[in-house]
């Protein structure tokens, strides 16, 4: 019969089971690629930056939804305490309205 203490204590910390931390689910990381390859063969950068320029909305939609969620998030606080949800969307409302600022001089300049 097997030893029974043996088996519970060599299995209590479960390492090694299940994908290493920070690494791509297979179907997000195929699905990246899909839209990376899609994005290329609609015109790629090119093409972005032209839609951008075709009208003011596009370069606001530009600015103001997409290039944000390219940036890495970065939070930081002086005393070392967990941010409220509260701050965090007020600081995402600040950012979208200064990007907004820029897009609309940029376009008034321009």
């Amino acid at each position: 019969m097997a030893d029974i203490s043996k088996i519970h204590t060599e299995n209590l910390t479960r390492k090694g089971l299940g994908r290493p931390k920070g690494s791509l689910n297979k179907t997000t990381s195929t699905a990246k690629d899909m839209l990376a390859k899609a994005a290329d063969k609609l015109g790629g950068v090119d093409r972005m930056v032209a839609w951008a320029r075709e009208a003011p909305e596009n370069e606001r939609v530009f600015w103001g939804s997409m290039f944000p969620r390219l940036l890495p998030v970065q939070v930081g606080n002086d005393d070392d305490k967990p941010f409220k949800t509260e701050e965090v969307g007020q600081a995402s409302a600040k950012l979208a309205s200064l990007i907004a600022t820029i897009a609309e001089r940029s376009t008034t300049a321009g």
